[in-house]
């Protein structure tokens, strides 16, 4: 079945950002450790140095798996756990010099796992660093664990504002703000993902509708832009009413809507027709009945998205240059 748009929050943006981190924090993790460690083998601290090497190689290795895509959930707290285990053996190792290093390592974690993971994970740091900081007089430990407590949280409220935030841009980014359907990006993105799955096993067949308001310039020219805005929203509604939640709808272009639905060519041709006599029914009454012609095409192997495009649109053309509210197939 294939997924409500509206419903989905970008399935790609969480691994991206997070394997992007991981990548500039393996970075800087080499470059900011790597001379600490050959310092500390210079002071035949091999222990301490080996250490120090085994956490940068496992961040590089870490990063290498998150930009190939795998587990970036996994990996993720992989991650987390090397930031924690590493700000627990430096305190338990050094003591009251290296207790700010807690604190990048607590920060990380809010750009690579989700919040309350993220402040989980903090919070295990926390009472990491208190069992461990044996060589940490008392007072200190006090005024880090109410410091780091409140960076915790700052650095949690802002990650959860800002993810909220770029979730909302996302879904701007691929709606369309008059009718509230996915725009033309959201469309060329949905359709790439389906001709990229379409080899799967089982994967069933996918019909695109191309739908176009009959002489809709008229409506504009005659009656002005707000009631041809008004014409595109209610068409919008009749096509939401008539079709099953697994059936997308976009906006093509100016009047021109694009249906996605996993039927066969002849499901496809009947959820058209279905279309067609709804709307035509619905304003026949009114002041500004609208029609509508409809082109369908069946996703074919081999094909690609612009012959996928073009073949719906030819079927649209026919549809229209055949005397406009009717349907053709591709």
């Amino acid at each position: 079945m294939l997924p409500l748009f509206s419903q989905l929050p970008p399935a790609d943006y969480y691994a991206r950002r997070t394997a992007l981190f991981l990548k500039y924090q393996a970075s800087l993790a080499a470059l900011a450790i790597t001379p600490m460690a050959v310092w500390r083998f210079s002071l035949e601290q091999t222990v301490h140095g080996i250490v120090d090497v085994l956490i940068v190689l496992f961040l590089l290795l870490l990063s290498w798996l998150a930009t190939r895509g795998l587990a970036i959930r996994a990996i993720a707290w992989l991650a987390s756990c090397i930031y924690m285990a590493g700000a627990w053996y430096v305190v338990y190792a050094f003591g009251t010099s290296t207790l700010l290093w807690a604190f990048p390592a607590g920060v990380a974690m809010h750009f690579i796992l989700p919040d309350k993971e993220a402040l989980f994970a903090n919070t295990l740091l926390l009472f990491g660093v208190l069992l461990v900081g044996v060589k940490v007089d008392a007072m200190t430990l006090t005024i880090f664990a109410l410091t780091y407590s409140l960076v915790a949280i700052f650095a949690w409220q802002f990650s959860s504002r800002l993810r909220a935030d770029n979730l909302l841009l996302q879904r701007f980014a691929h709606l369309d703000p008059l009718t509230g359907v996915g725009n033309r990006r959201a469309l060329d993105v949905r359709v790439a993902e389906l001709i990229a799955n379409r080899d799967v096993k089982c994967q069933p067949s996918c019909a695109m509708l191309m739908v176009d308001i009959d002489h809709f310039k008229r409506i504009n020219d005659t009656h002005g832009h707000e009631v041809g805005d008004g014409a595109l929203q209610k068409l919008v509604g009749y096509l939401h009413e008539h079709c099953d939640p697994q059936t997308e709808i976009y906006r093509f272009g100016g009047e021109e809507f694009c249906i996605l639905t996993a039927k066969t060519l002849e499901g496809a041709h009947h959820l058209a027709e279905v279309l067609r006599q709804a709307v035509e029914r619905a304003t026949q009454a009114e002041e500004h009945p609208l029609t509508i012609s409809i082109g369908v095409a069946l996703l074919q192997p081999g094909q690609s998205a612009s012959d996928w495009f073009k073949s719906a649109d030819e079927a649209l053309y026919r549809a229209k240059s055949g005397g406009r509210n009717c349907t053709h197939i591709a």
